[in-house]
């Protein structure tokens, strides 16, 4: 991506989207804080977009990095770094007698319960939860699987469940 100062002097870099919408990163104006503009200008309609680009801090910035770079190594949502075992985005694989051979990811996670996605099964058929304490006995993290199907072999697997 080229950068070129805007008439203020802050770097601007514009690339398109998976679309061809035209988008934006830019530096702050804001006095006081460093800021980043980063969005759509232009839809791939061609009709400009009003209010379309996001305004974060330097600290907003840092709290996405490792979601985008989980997101550019895996093509799903999750957080690289995290050093929690068993974190949300998570690939696991099933070691118990009542889960082994499933292959997924952790899709939520709290104080008490963990819910696992099973690949194979989509939707509410394959979510598999239980309590925190016992996650250890029952799944072992790995590393993201070599094929994992598209979001729209999903859908389509959704909705020959009926």
């Amino acid at each position: 991506m080229d950068f070129k100062p805007t008439k203020k002097g802050f770097l601007r870099g514009e690339f398109e989207d998976r679309f061809g919408a035209l988008c934006s990163v830019q530096e702050s104006s804001m006095i006081g804080e460093d800021c980043l503009w980063l969005g759509v200008e232009v839809d791939f309609d061609g009709k400009e977009v009003r209010n379309g680009r996001m305004h974060l801090s330097q600290t907003q910035a840092a709290e996405l990095l490792p979601i985008i770079r989980h997101f550019a190594r895996t093509g799903r949502v999750g957080v690289d770094g995290d050093k929690e075992r068993f974190h949300v985005g998570r690939w696991v694989y099933g070691v118990s007698d009542s889960t082994k051979g499933i292959e997924g990811r952790v899709i939520s996670r709290d104080g008490v319960g963990t819910t696992i996605q099973d690949q194979g099964r989509p939707g509410v058929a394959g979510r598999i939860t239980m309590v925190n304490e016992v996650l250890d006995l029952h799944w072992d993290p790995v590393e993201v699987p070599e094929y994992i199907p598209s979001r729209y072999e999903r859908i389509a697997g959704d909705d020959d469940e009926g």
